[in-house]
């Protein structure tokens, strides 16, 4: 067995970011930039308002106050989306409205709520210094200023920045396609009877769903018996026509686990199998060069049936190389300092272990870890309980209440959370 921190190494050793394509924008959401993106405009692009109020020289309103107001001439609206308008003279203000235009001639902007306006005239009660709720030209960023740089991924706000550049395409890394297998004799498809010793497929829904989450656009899952024919088939088709595989159950040690077998007649060479962690032991990654493809290479992820354990697998190992493929180049896992808010009796020396948990942040940013008292890696109703991993290093033996360990958000998409 290899440690995690070695099988992690191993993984992303062979990910390399997938080539750039263009898309339009809005499927642009969750892709990861290949090109930093510059600005095309001044933002905001004039001098503009930053409240309604009426703009006006702030020299006309020196000395103005709720005793001693001044008068000045209304001349004329300026709105967002219409002109400035021609240049105030002097005793004028203009009535504005945020994000209109400030005219020529004025340098401040008086609040409503500072000045009371009446048919053609307007009574500032305040004084404006120069600038004042003015908007300049160019303050948030200059036409050619780098907005995002390569690497960044486009969340909502980066595609509304990117919009705002009046943008309808966007050069982005591709996206693997994923492909998902769930092994075994035993799983029965949602909607049909339930053998006696039959369980329904859960696995396949469990990583199809994470994928979607990860931003993975269209992920295909099907299940396969304990057929070595029929599971070598599957594995090669899926290998023709997708990036990456994943597969759920079929790689321990057992005389029906076929997954390892299939995998080695149809090309796939084994990096790693079993790794000393728990749980997840199991866990296989394989790779198949593929020259002249977008990635180069074929990923296939060989991760455990039991469903805590698969969905761990895929968090900690497979979810930090589909970012790399993507092209994102941050942090593999949105780990965070935390401690045990009770002791663990159950570590043991010598792998890595990873139990779910949940977990409360107080005011000052502190993060403690409860274990769930119902964990095993079989309970598919362990991560629903959960809301994470609190990581127990593999040097590290029974833990006593208030040990510093490492939490895992146990849902995060290609751009982790911030604690």
């Amino acid at each position: 067995m290899i440690s995690y921190r070695q099988a992690l190494e191993v993984t992303l050793s062979h990910c390399a970011p997938g080539p750039v394509e263009t898309v339009s924008l809005l499927p642009a959401l969750d892709r990861v930039l290949g090109e930093p993106l510059y600005a095309k405009l001044d933002s905001p692009r004039f001098d503009q308002a930053a409240v309604d109020g009426y703009a006006l020289a702030s020299a006309s309103a020196q000395g103005a106050s709720d005793a001693a107001p001044v008068t000045l001439t209304i001349a004329g609206t300026s709105a967002a989306g219409g002109t400035a308008g021609a240049p105030l003279r002097h005793g004028e203000a203009r009535l504005i409205y945020t994000g209109g235009p400030v005219p020529p001639g004025a340098d401040a902007v008086v609040m409503l709520e500072r000045a009371m306006g009446q048919d053609s005239l307007v009574t500032v009660k305040a004084p404006a210094a120069p600038g004042a709720n003015i908007r300049r030209r160019g303050e948030e960023y200059a036409a050619g200023e780098a907005l995002l740089p390569v690497g960044a991924s486009m969340d909502p706000a980066a595609l509304a920045l990117a919009a705002g550049q009046g943008l309808t395409e966007l050069s982005v890394h591709a996206m693997p396609r994923v492909a998902v297998i769930s092994t075994g004799d035993e799983l029965t498809p949602q909607g049909t009877p339930l053998p006696d010793t039959g369980i329904y497929d859960s696995n396949g829904p469990l990583l199809w769903a994470a994928l979607r989450e990860a931003g993975i656009a269209n992920p295909t899952a099907q299940a396969c018996p304990d057929d070595p024919g029929r599971l070598k088939a599957m594995l090669q088709d899926a290998l023709d026509t997708h990036d990456v595989v994943l597969t759920a159950g079929g790689v321990s040690v057992g005389a029906r686990d076929f997954v390892r077998p299939s995998l080695a007649e149809i090309g796939v060479v084994e990096q790693y199998w079993r790794v000393a962690m728990k749980p997840g032991k199991p866990v296989y990654f394989g790779v198949r060069e593929a020259a002249g493809t977008g990635f180069g290479k074929k990923l296939v992820f060989g991760l455990p049936g039991n469903p805590s354990a698969c969905l761990l697998t895929y968090l900690i190992l497979v979810l930090p190389a589909l970012r790399r493929l993507c092209g994102l180049t941050g942090p593999c896992l949105p780990m965070a300092k935390a401690r045990l808010a009770t002791p663990f009796s159950g570590k043991r020396a010598g792998r890595t272990e990873w139990i779910p948990v949940t977990h409360a942040q107080t005011e000052d940013g502190a993060i403690t870890c409860e274990p769930l008292r119902r964990r095993g890696s079989h309970m598919a109703s362990a991560p629903a309980r959960a809301s994470g991993f609190a990581c127990l290093e593999a040097d590290q033996g029974p833990l006593a209440g208030d040990t510093p360990v490492a939490f895992l958000p146990l849902s995060y998409r290609l751009s982790p959370p911030s604690f």
